[in-house]
């Protein structure tokens, strides 16, 4: 089985009253990083030939019914069987595969990895499409110890497209989602739904969340659910009521490392909205251009109602309209001091003035770094889209702009770009 340590992030991010520990969390992500993702022991391939959603006595092989044969090691119809022993992988061979039913991607506590044919990231590759287009369809991972999924592109969808009720270990990458809508309560996001009453999480990496309008965003967070992303875009998600991209509620925790938010929208916290007694970590991010709709200070770009770490990220750009302030926080209740929420560690760039801290005066900052830049503009180029699949989205700076070469926290960049060892680079996601 393949593992991780992020487990520990989890458990690190789920109490309102115990601060994040940096330097810890810090090398938890790094140690993410290299582990998330890599190599694992592949058992059986199972491959899908056919685009339609069937389960029929045929010699072809769909992805449902891959999935029963990988999960009950047995073959079915045209599909080979799974094995009993390490992780099996569905490799689909068709450009675009039908979902007309809720279809569960993985169930009865196993391994098992679901990707498309060749090899993500590199030119010319091409992703496996999961269209929802056919019904008010979901797909689910339910009890599964380690699904991963890689190279799929969900689109199409009128319900949330992948809801995580199981597993503690799912991963992601090089995942797509683009023009989903869901407006169903109380799961109602464009993206991904996780449920963390049973300890269910989604670490994700080179992803991209494009064009969902939905309830509450491209990403819904309940009862303790944890995602981590890492290397992502949200472009034009829009939400009815809380956060446009993202929106964390009932105990949920959100670590976002290297992505972009930007020209999305909701009634509150047009990038991120985060509930009481909730978590963020955030960074070497950028938050642009986002808007939020109720123009009472509830947040254009971020509103923090939980206790949130801000390092080395650019807060810039309010939206065309909206709230004036790119940040709001509120103290959850009388047990925590007001503005005991957000705590930033240094090497942000936040626009505004001095007076207004950059145009976060409703951040109620617990501490108010000395290395963080404040700036009237970012200068910030026009917006960009990836030249290869996922398509991010990410803005440069340009060359007199104030966050370039402005930090020291030099990893690995939203575009997968990586910065000489002892050197600077650029705030915000891309380096």
């Amino acid at each position: 089985m393949h593992t991780n340590n992020l487990s520990s992030l989890n458990k690190m991010t789920r109490s309102k009253n115990k601060k994040f520990n940096r330097r810890k969390l810090c090398r938890n992500v790094v140690l993410a990083s290299s582990l998330l993702f890599g190599s694992a022991a592949f058992a059986n391939n199972i491959y899908v030939t056919t685009s339609a959603d069937e389960f029929t006595d045929n010699s072809s092989c769909s992805l449902r019914e891959a999935i029963y044969a990988a999960v009950l090691n047995t073959p079915l119809f045209g599909c080979s069987p799974g094995s009993a022993t390490g992780m099996d992988e569905i490799i689909i061979q068709v450009p675009r595969v039908y979902v007309n039913n809720d279809m569960n991607l993985n169930f009865n506590n196993s391994d098992l990895t679901i990707r498309a044919d060749g090899s993500p990231g590199t030119s010319g590759f091409s992703p496996a499409i999961i269209d929802g287009s056919s019904s008010d369809a979901s797909t689910y991972i339910r009890y599964g110890e380690n699904t991963r999924l890689i190279g799929l592109q969900f689109e199409n969808f009128t319900a949330t497209p992948l809801i995580i009720e199981g597993g503690n270990q799912n991963e992601g990458d090089y995942l797509r989602f683009i023009n989903n809508e869901a407006f169903s309560v109380p799961i109602g996001a464009s993206g991904v739904y996780v449920d963390g009453s049973s300890g269910a999480s989604m670490e994700m990496s080179n992803c991209s969340f494009e064009g969902g309008d939905a309830v509450n965003g491209a990403i819904q967070l309940e009862n303790g659910g944890f995602f981590y992303a890492q290397r992502c875009s949200f472009f034009q998600n829009h939400a009815i009521v809380g956060g446009g991209a993202v929106s964390v509620r009932t105990f949920g925790s959100f670590n976002t490392l290297a992505s972009t938010y930007a020209e999305n929208s909701a009634l509150s916290g047009g990038a991120i909205y985060a509930a009481e007694e909730t978590s963020l970590l955030i960074e070497a991010s950028t938050i642009v251009d986002n808007m939020d709709s109720y123009y009472l200070l509830t947040g254009a770009g971020l509103d923090a109602r939980g206790y949130t770490e801000i390092y080395h990220s650019v807060l810039a750009n309010i939206g065309d309209s909206g709230s004036p302030e790119n940040c709001n926080s509120l103290a959850p209740d009388l047990n925590q001091p007001a503005g005991a929420l957000v705590d930033s560690f240094g090497s942000n760039f936040f626009e505004g003035d001095s007076q207004s801290y950059g145009g976060t005066e409703n951040c109620n900052f617990l501490d108010r770094n000395a290395g963080d830049l404040i700036g009237t503009d970012a200068k910030l180029d026009i917006i960009n889209v990836e030249g290869k699949y996922p398509y991010r989205y990410y803005y440069e700076p340009k060359s007199d702009s104030p966050i370039r070469n402005a930090g020291d926290f030099c990893g690995e960049d939203m575009l997968n770009n990586t910065v000489p060892s002892g050197s600077n680079c650029n705030l915000g996601s891309v380096y």
